[in-house]
C-alpha cells in the first residue's frame, strides 16, 4: 500500500509488470535527496516448491533482471525492495564497479554481516543482479542491517532472510538507518524492514512525515491467525466483491486523500 506521504505530483504509478508479481512508481528524486526522478519497485517472486523448479526460478529473476534493466534506462536511480525468496548468506554482490562506494565506506570493505548462512539458486541469482545493476543490498551492510532473520513462521519457528532492500549505491549515502521491525505473528510470517534515509528539510512542500510503521488494527486485530490458501482464492474473490461496506471505506480514504 502506497500511504499519503507525498503530493500526487511527486509520486505515480509507472508500470505493473504482467511477468512477475512487481509494482514500479515513479517517484520524484529530491524525494530521497538523489539527482533525477527515481524509479521504485515492490516486488514478490515465487520460492522453489515441489510444483517450481530452479528453472522456474531462473525463469522468474530473468524477468525481474529485465524490469530493473528497464527501469535502470528510464530512471536516474532506482531503489527495489520486497520478498525476492532469496537466500544470500554473507555472499558480496560487490564488482569494480561498486569501487566507488566501498571506497566511501570503511563498512563495505568487509564481508557481509549475516545471522542466516544459507544460501541458495535464488540468493546467487539475486546477487549477479546485484551486481549487474550495479545495484547494492543492505542487507548485512550495517546502519542497523546485521543480516537478522526476516522470515519467522506464524509461530516464530523459522529463521531466514528472505527479504532485501536493493539500490542504486548513491542511496547508500543518504541512508541513515535501517531496522528489522519485530512480526506480528497474526498479520504477517515476516518480519518488515524501514529504511530511514537523509533529506533537504524543507524540500518537499506538502509532504507527510508522519509516519507510521507500526500495524494499526482499528477494528481490534482478529484472534485467529491470517494464512493465504491458493485453494481458496475464488472463496476469497467473491468475499472482496460482497464486501461493500469495506470497499467503500477503501474508495472514501482515497477520495479524502485526494481533496
Amino acid at each position: 500500500m502506497v500511504r499519503r506521504l507525498l503530493p500526487l505530483n511527486h509520486l505515480i504509478v509507472w508500470h505493473v509488470s504482467e511477468q512477475i508479481q512487481a509494482i514500479w512508481l515513479k517517484c520524484a528524486g529530491q524525494v530521497f535527496n538523489v539527482p533525477g526522478n527515481v524509479a521504485l519497485g515492490a516486488v514478490y517472486l515465487n520460492p522453489k516448491t515441489d510444483k517450481r523448479s530452479n528453472s522456474d526460478v531462473t525463469e522468474s529473476f530473468e524477468r525481474f533482471f529485465d524490469e530493473a534493466t528497464t527501469a535502470s534506462l528510464n530512471f536516474t536511480n532506482v531503489l527495489m525492495m520486497g520478498d525476492f525468496n532469496a537466500h544470500i548468506g554473507d555472499l558480496s554482490e560487490f564488482t569494480d564497479e561498486h569501487y566507488d562506494i566501498q571506497d566511501d565506506f570503511m563498512c563495505l570493505q568487509h564481508a557481509r554481516l549475516t545471522c542466516c548462512k544459507s544460501v541458495h539458486c535464488a540468493g546467487k541469482l539475486l546477487l549477479d543482479i546485484a551486481a549487474a545493476g550495479p545495484y547494492m543490498l543492505t542487507t548485512g551492510r550495517g546502519k542497523g542491517d546485521s543480516g537478522q532473520a526476516t522470515f519467522v513462521g506464524y509461530h516464530g519457528r523459522h529463521r531466514s532472510r528472505p527479504d532485501h532492500i536493493l539500490m542504486t549505491p548513491i542511496f547508500y549515502h543518504n541512508l541513515l538507518s535501517t531496522d528489522i521491525q519485530p512480526s506480528n505473528e497474526r498479520i504477517a510470517d515476516h518480519c518488515s524492514i524501514t529504511a530511514c534515509l537523509k533529506v533537504k528539510q524543507g524540500g518537499l512542500t506538502g509532504a507527510d512525515m508522519n509516519l507510521e510503521p507500526e500495524h494499526v488494527c482499528h477494528g481490534g486485530c482478529p484472534k485467529h491467525i491470517l494464512r493465504w490458501n491458493p485453494d481458496k482464492a475464488l472463496q476469497y474473490t467473491e468475499h472482496l466483491e460482497n464486501n461493500t461496506e469495506g470497499r467503500n471505506s477503501f474508495l472514501k480514504a482515497i477520495l479524502r486523500e485526494r481533496t
